[in-house]
């Protein structure tokens, strides 16, 4: 079995020391959007220490095939350059992560926890990752929970 590591209240640090080590990083954090901050510093996830930018993970070299980072606005980006993906999910695929999901609005935080256990469980049960998010998010539907503040999580980057 693989090794896991689950750190409640995590500071920066740890991350960052931890991270190039798993195959699958799981990041369920308060994110936030500030466009003033600049191209890869707008894009924001607090830790409990301080906030962590794209910026600060994009020279990472991780082994991960899945990061899945749970938190508010963590797919969204500000488009000043015009490129079709900013922000975090720039900076880990330029750090090697094959497949990111994360999400372009405001989420619920228990909804979007329960979407990540049945992605989890849909994946781990054999399903693609483009697959179990997409069960997940049917999953979701089905339960009659207002989309808005769950569906929009995205996955980019190998949908296997």
């Amino acid at each position: 079995m693989e090794k896991v590591t689950c750190i409640k209240d995590a500071v920066a640090d740890q991350f960052f020391s931890q991270a190039p080590h798993h195959t699958v990083i799981h990041l369920s954090c308060h994110g936030i959007m500030e466009p003033s901050a600049g191209i890869l510093s707008a894009s924001q996830i607090e830790f409990a220490d301080k906030r962590v930018t794209a910026k600060d993970v994009y020279n990472l070299r991780l082994q991960a095939e899945l990061v899945f980072i749970n938190s508010c606005v963590s797919g969204r980006f500000s488009p000043r350059l015009g490129s079709e993906i900013e922000g975090f999910c720039r900076a880990f695929l330029y750090a090697s992560a094959s497949s990111i999901v994360a999400t372009l609005t405001y989420v619920h935080p228990e909804l979007a926890h329960q979407l990540a256990l049945n992605f989890y469980e849909e994946w781990l049960n054999g399903a693609t990752k483009a697959e179990a998010l997409r069960r997940a998010q049917l999953r979701m539907l089905r339960k009659n929970f207002e989309p808005k503040i769950w569906a929009s999580h995205i996955l980019i980057g190998d949908h296997r």
